[in-house]
């Protein structure tokens, strides 16, 4: 999965600090295979968290932890506009 993360000024440090939690937290995690977040070259309120998952149901374990639910609250204060997810397939 891709996701586009656009955050409001001001608000870089809570969420980077919140996101620093959330990678070391989800590499943790048995079905996480990658989990990168990376900031725009361009936009300094733009990150990209970059998540591949051994599978469907490694995702849908992601989603009900702790951790997430954390990241997700804090998300509704700092975002700027809703975040832009796409799940990716790997080229055979």
């Amino acid at each position: 999965m891709l996701a586009k993360i656009t955050i409001k000024l001001g608000q870089e440090r809570r969420f980077v600090e919140a996101m620093k939690a959330q990678v070391d937290a989800s590499r943790a995690e048995p079905g996480v295979v990658e989990f990168r977040v990376l900031a725009s070259s361009s936009d300094p309120l733009v990150f990209y968290s970059f998540e591949e998952y051994r599978d469907h149901a490694a995702f849908e374990a992601h989603v009900k932890t702790l951790s997430t639910t954390r990241l997700l609250s804090v998300l509704k204060d700092v975002q700027a506009k809703d975040l832009e997810a796409q799940f990716l397939t790997p080229l055979p």
